[in-house]
């Protein structure tokens, strides 16, 4: 479970940076985190 969490923690943190990298942030990193985070919590739950 935990290794299933890391991978979704690491794609997140991709996209997180390639958006600040872009300087496309706020809004859209914040909604992308909370879909991952969401999906991974219903995922393995």
């Amino acid at each position: 479970m935990s290794s299933s969490l890391d991978s979704v923690a690491s794609r997140v943190n991709a996209l997180v940076f390639e958006a600040k990298s872009t300087g496309f942030e706020s809004q859209s990193e914040h909604q992308l985190r909370c879909r991952y985070i969401y999906q991974a919590g219903s995922k393995y739950d």
